[in-house]
Parts: C-alpha cells; structure tokens; sequence
C-alpha cells in the first residue's frame, strides 16, 4: 500500500507506505530534504505540530485581547 499526499504550493509530499513486513512508515519531502518516519514517530511528530500551533494563535488571541483591552483604558 502506498499512498501520497502533495501540497505543490509548499514542495511538500508525505508518502505513507508499508513494508512486506506490515509496517508502516511515512516519507516527508520538502524541497531538497527528506525525512523518514515511522508511523507512530509520524502521529507524534503530527500531533506536536497542532499543538504549537494552537499554542501559537493562543498567544496571538491573549496579545490582542490585552492590547484591546489597553486601547479600551487609555480612551477613558
């Protein structure tokens, strides 16, 4: 089994593929770099992302709650 996924816009290709073992793993391509992966090191890798992303619009949302709320003061 072998199945990719291309983001063209980015030079990004995942390709997950399995072994005659059975096991599976996960080929990352961006640009001239590649990296391989197995599925589980994948999923956490996945996962790892999302979560510093989501860290990262928190903080966005938190620094422009406060800056709203310090325009909002001073036009007192």
């Amino acid at each position: 089994m072998m199945r990719v996924h291309e983001l063209k816009e980015y030079g990004l290709k995942v390709t997950v593929s399995s072994l005659e073992s059975g096991r599976r793993f996960v080929e990352i391509v961006l640009g001239s770099e590649v990296r391989t992966l197995s599925l589980n090191e994948f999923t956490t890798f996945w996962l790892d992302m999302v979560e510093i992303s989501r860290q990262g619009d928190t903080a966005e949302l938190n620094f422009l709650r406060e800056s709203s709320a310090t325009d909002t003061t001073e036009e007192s």
